[in-house]
C-alpha cells in the first residue's frame, strides 16, 4: 500500500508539473487553446464564442477562486462587460450586464478581477484602473493610471495570476505596477529590444510575456521589466494573429469537468501501483517464518498536538499470529508411518515373547505336578521357578 500511495504521489507530481508547463492562451484573432511556455507549441481549443455564438476576441483572461475570466477586445461589441471562460470551449458567458465603459486590458491578482480602461463619455477619456466585481460584473473607479488616453491599436496588458498588478504599456515598451488602492503607477523599467507585451503571466514564480514584436513567449524580470526572448510563438506560427491572453492551464471554472487524460493518468498509475502491492504482499507471505501484518486496529494517532503524523502499537510477540507450518512432504509421511509399523511389530514380538514365557512355565508346573517333569527340563523349571 505504501508503494501504491507513493507512485500515486509521483504521478499526480508529474501531472502537476506538466501543467505547470503550459497555460491557457487567447490571440486577437480570437482563437483559444494552450501554449507550452517552455516550447511555444500552441494547441488549438476552439474559438472564443458568446452565447449567441458571435467570435470574437478577448483583451485579457484572468483568474479567482478557481475560476477564469475574460473582457472582450477591442473588435467586439459589449467593450465593458465581464465573462466567464469555459475551459474546454471557450464559450464566454456574460457576468451582469454591460457597464457602459472601454476596457484596454483585463487581469488579476490573488484577490481580485481588474481592467484599465476609459469612459467613452469622458472628453479627455484618461486610463483609468477598476476593480470588476467576479459575481455581477460591476465596475468600481480605483483611479487614473496617468499611463494614456482615448483608444486604439495601442492596449497594454495586466498582468494574471500575481500577488501584485503589474502592467505592461505598449506605448514606450516599459513595465509599472500599479497600486490596486490608488490606480498611481511606479515604473520597473523597459523590455528592451523593442519588445511588445502583450499579455503577462505569472506561474510557478515566473513572470512569462507574450512577445507581439518577436512573435515568442518571453520570460521576464519582474523587479527590472527586462525581457529575455523566449521559444517562438505558436499562436503565430498558426496564423492565428498575436497574443492577447494568458491564463494558467490549472483553473476552471467550478461546473467543468475535469480533464480526462489527467484523471486517465492517475488511475491507471494508481491500478498498477495497488496490483503491484498485492503481489509483493502475497509473495511475501508465502515465505517459510513470514509474520502476518498487524490489523488495522493497532494503528492510532499520535497523541502529540505538534504532530499529525501516525505511530504503529507494539504488540507483544505472543499476540502476533504465525503462519501455519508448511505440511509435510510426501516422503516425510511414509518415513513416519514406516516408524510407526516397525514400532508396533517390535511391541507385538514382545507381548507374543511374554505369553510364549509364561505358556512354558505353567506346563512346567502342571507336569511337575503330575511328576513326570523330563530329566532335561528340571534345571530349566528350577530356574523359571527362581524367576517367577
Amino acid at each position: 500500500m505504501r508503494l501504491a500511495f507513493v507512485s500515486t504521489l509521483f504521478l499526480m507530481a508529474s501531472v502537476a508539473a506538466a501543467r505547470a508547463d503550459t497555460a491557457y492562451v487567447g490571440s486577437s484573432t480570437g482563437a483559444f487553446g494552450t501554449i507550452n511556455l517552455n516550447n511555444g507549441v500552441f494547441t488549438s481549443i476552439g474559438q472564443f464564442e458568446s452565447t449567441n455564438d458571435i467570435p470574437q476576441s478577448v483583451d485579457g483572461l484572468a483568474v479567482l477562486n478557481g475560476s477564469m475570466f475574460a473582457s472582450e477586445a477591442t473588435n467586439g461589441t459589449a467593450h465593458g462587460t465581464l465573462f466567464t471562460v469555459n475551459p474546454t470551449n471557450g464559450v464566454l458567458t456574460a457576468v451582469g450586464p454591460d457597464t457602459g465603459l472601454y476596457y484596454l486590458s483585463f487581469g488579476s491578482t490573488t484577490n481580485g478581477l481588474y481592467a484599465v480602461g476609459f469612459d467613452p463619455n469622458s472628453a479627455s477619456r484618461p486610463w483609468n484602473l477598476y476593480a470588476l466585481n467576479p459575481s455581477t460584473g460591476a465596475a468600481t473607479l480605483i483611479g487614473p493610471t496617468g499611463l494614456g488616453s482615448g483608444t486604439g491599436f495601442i492596449r497594454g496588458a495586466l498582468s494574471t495570476n500575481s500577488g501584485g498588478l503589474l502592467f505592461a504599456d505598449d506605448n514606450n515598451g516599459e513595465m509599472y505596477t500599479l497600486n490596486t488602492s490608488t490606480g498611481s503607477p511606479t515604473l520597473l523599467g523597459a523590455f528592451g529590444g523593442s519588445t511588445t507585451i502583450g499579455a503577462l503571466l505569472l506561474e510557478d514564480g515566473t513572470l512569462y510575456g507574450g512577445d507581439n514584436f518577436h512573435n515568442t513567449i518571453d520570460t521576464i524580470n519582474p523587479a527590472t521589466g527586462t525581457a529575455s526572448i523566449g521559444p517562438a510563438s505558436g499562436v503565430f506560427q498558426a496564423d492565428q494573429g498575436f497574443i492577447y491572453a494568458l491564463a494558467p492551464a490549472g483553473t476552471a471554472p467550478p461546473a467543468s469537468a475535469p480533464e480526462p487524460a489527467t484523471w486517465s493518468m492517475i488511475c491507471a498509475g494508481a491500478m498498477v501501483a495497488l496490483v503491484r502491492a498485492r503481489w509483493v504482499s502475497r509473495r511475501n507471505s508465502r515465505k517459510p517464518g513470514a509474520v502476518s501484518a498487524a490489523p488495522p486496529e493497532v494503528w492510532a494517532l499520535n497523541s502529540s498536538p505538534s504532530t499529525s503524523v501516525t505511530k504503529p502499537l507494539i504488540l507483544a510477540p505472543s499476540t502476533i499470529s504465525q503462519q501455519p507450518r508448511k505440511a509435510k512432504s510426501r516422503n516425510e509421511q511414509n518415513g513416519v508411518e514406516a516408524q510407526t509399523r516397525k514400532q508396533e511389530e517390535l511391541r507385538l514380538k514382545n507381548e507374543r515373547h511374554e505369553m510364549k514365557k509364561q505358556t512354558h512355565y505353567w506346563d512346567v508346573i502342571e507336569r511337575k505336578g503330575r511328576g513326570c517333569v523330563p530329566p532335561g527340563e528340571k534345571k530349566r523349571s528350577a530356574a523359571l521357578s527362581v524367576a517367577a
